[in-house]
């Protein structure tokens, strides 16, 4: 997304929010994020064919969609960004995981890529599964790695998956995120696809390792990758922060979305047709497949992207009890102390 708001600016959004409606401001700041993907899907609209699309959710199947690949490609390599030091002292080893993907740029095929922050052993360790949202970037590090901190002092090895389309698998000549989402329904729902493909893989490669015990933690579309990927993989817990839980309340909002949703229907693309299509993708479409006292789920009162009643509504159904809400937007809730605070609460339920 050409538009996104930098980290810092947000932050100097919200150090003004405070004095200045805070709440607003922050719903500002999410709608227009919202407008800033509407914008870029239609500075390059290209559709794709509707008749492919229904051929994609016709006798569709989770599993089969997203089975592993690669584990027999897999580079293993000293990680030359995001350095830090484990909180207690102790010896820390810090890799990329690498691994050939289906995802593919204008230029090719990309590839899977994960941050490693673990023990000098994989065998019997813990390991928490990272899956961070849209537009994470450099700047964001220094607010994720409070989280890394509490999940190193309670001895978790950490694997932080890149998303495609951002950091260093962002597309050559364009900005962290730009060409995640586009007008091709179809590729999209293929490219998250193969997300929830990448995590599976590297939780196969963590088991041959020795791993016994694989959690989570997904923010945004991270949270809906992961809930996805626990269809298949046995997540011992998981936290969600903000989750995209119905792709309806992002690419389908009428508000923000509205001209995009009718330049598809005149290419062929019914509202039914497009809904169908996400709907393979979306938590709220799937029961549950974990244990619901082993979630915790963080969100933001103020978030415009899935609104606060979407995931109640989603947490009571589903026999979660364990919710924290904070006076935040979507884009604005890594800027709260008490959020950390309280993941390593949550971890400490769990030993």
């Amino acid at each position: 997304m050409k538009k996104v708001i930098s980290l810092m600016i947000l932050l100097l959004i919200f150090i003004t929010a405070t004095f200045f409606g805070c709440a607003s401001i922050q719903k500002k700041i999410d709608t227009s994020s919202l407008s800033g993907v509407a914008k870029d899907i239609q500075e390059d609209f290209r559709p794709g064919n509707p008749e492919d699309l229904r051929n994609l959710i016709k006798d569709f199947s989770l599993e089969t969609e997203t089975r592993p690949l690669f584990l027999n490609d897999i580079k293993v390599e000293p990680l030359d960004r995001w350095e830090i030091k484990h909180p207690l002292g102790k010896d820390l080893i810090m890799e990329k995981i690498s691994f050939p993907s289906l995802i593919t740029h204008e230029k090719g095929f990309d590839r899977a890529v994960f941050y490693i922050y673990r023990s000098p052993e994989w065998k019997d360790k813990d390991v928490i599964l990272w899956a961070p949202g849209m537009a994470v970037s450099d700047f964001a590090f220094h607010l994720i790695k409070h989280f890394f901190d509490e999940e190193i002092k309670r001895d978790y090895n950490i694997v932080f998956y890149v998303p495609p389309f951002h950091l260093e698998r962002t597309e050559e000549g364009k900005e962290n995120s730009e060409g995640l989402f586009t007008a091709d329904v179809e590729r999209n729902v293929k490219v998250f696809l193969n997300t929830v493909r990448e995590l599976r893989t590297i939780s196969e490669y963590l088991r041959g390792e020795g791993v016994q015990n694989i959690g989570g933690w997904g923010g945004s579309i991270g949270a809906t990758m992961l809930l996805l990927t626990s269809q298949m993989v046995d997540l011992d817990h998981l936290c969600i922060m903000i989750p995209i839980l119905d792709w309806g309340t992002v690419l389908l909002n009428k508000e923000h979305m509205g001209e995009v949703v009718s330049r598809l229907g005149e290419n062929g693309f019914d509202e039914i047709l497009i809904r169908g299509a996400y709907d393979l993708i979306n938590p709220v479409q799937y029961e549950l497949n974990m244990n619901p006292e082993r979630i915790h789920v963080m969100y933001g009162e103020y978030d415009q992207l899935t609104p606060p009643d979407v995931i109640i509504e989603y947490a009571q159904n589903n026999g979660i009890s364990k919710i924290s809400s904070y006076e935040r937007s979507h884009a604005t809730i890594l800027l709260t102390r008490k959020l950390y605070q309280d993941y390593g609460l949550f971890l400490d339920t769990l030993k």
